[in-house]
This record gives C-alpha cells, sequence and structure tokens, in this order.
C-alpha cells in the first residue's frame, strides 16, 4: 500500500463530510489517522467482496480487539452468623434507646430459639423457607 497520504486525506475528507465521523472538524485528519482509515476501508470491502461471493466464513477483524480489564478478584465477605447478627441488633436496640435491657432481653429470648431451630447458620442463608419452619409464638391467654 503506498503513502499517498494526499489521496487518502481526500476520501476521509469526504467521509468526515458525509458525517462518519461526527463533525468534520471534530477531530484531526492527520496523515496517520487517514491511513488508518483506508486500511480499515480495504478489510471492509475484503469482506464485502468475499460475502458477495458467498464466502460468509471470511472475516477480519476491523477494529482492534477492545481491552478487558482485568477484573479485581472479590474476597468473600466474612459470613455473619446468626446468633452475631441478634447480638448487634439487640446492641443497636438498646444504643438507639429503642429497647431497655429488660425488653431486650424478652424479645432475644425469643429471637434466639430461631438459632435453636435453624441452628447458628449464616445469616445470608435464611430465607423464606428457613424462617417458614419457624412456629408463630403462640398467644398466652390468662383468666
Amino acid at each position: 500500500m503506498s503513502k499517498d497520504y494526499a489521496t487518502m486525506r481526500k476520501y476521509t475528507i469526504m467521509a468526515a463530510e458525509d458525517g462518519a465521523f461526527g463533525p468534520p472538524d471534530s477531530l484531526p485528519l492527520s496523515d496517520e489517522f487517514a491511513h488508518e482509515f483506508i486500511k480499515t476501508l480495504i478489510a471492509y470491502y475484503r469482506i464485502i467482496s468475499h460475502r458477495a461471493e458467498g464466502d460468509h466464513t471470511f472475516e477480519k477483524s476491523i477494529l482492534p480487539p477492545e481491552s478487558v480489564a482485568p477484573q479485581p478478584t472479590q474476597e468473600p465477605k466474612p459470613q455473619i452468623l446468626l446468633s452475631e447478627a441478634l447480638e448487634r441488633y439487640k446492641t443497636d436496640r438498646i444504643s438507639a434507646k429503642r429497647w431497655s435491657e429488660g425488653s431486650a432481653k424478652a424479645i432475644l429470648s425469643t429471637l434466639n430459639s430461631l438459632t435453636d431451630i435453624l441452628g447458628d447458620i449464616p445469616v445470608d442463608e435464611v430465607d423464606r423457607q428457613a424462617v417458614r419452619r419457624y412456629p408463630a409464638p403462640t398467644p398466652q391467654i390468662s383468666e
């Protein structure tokens, strides 16, 4: 391929004026750009030519492959056990003055039975199915 940049630049200017790259003055039409544009155009026409002849297996990448940034490996989150979550909940409720020490003890005795039923499993494993196994408290009727 000759490096007749004057001819190449004419083609890139025509394409730019037709809006192929956005407004004509949106990027500098350098010799290097003109050269790369024409190389891409030739690759495109080779693909079209092969397809016109019925060869749909011929492929050539027109655009360079996008570099994919390596994904950072995520450390597994530490699993919080149900007993620890209940203890944190109690501490939060007491510090927010939503519970007194006495009410916390009464409420946690009920919540801790959840740990007895399900086991001290990670909180992420407590789901609808697991909670359905948890019996609702029976109301106490006093006479």
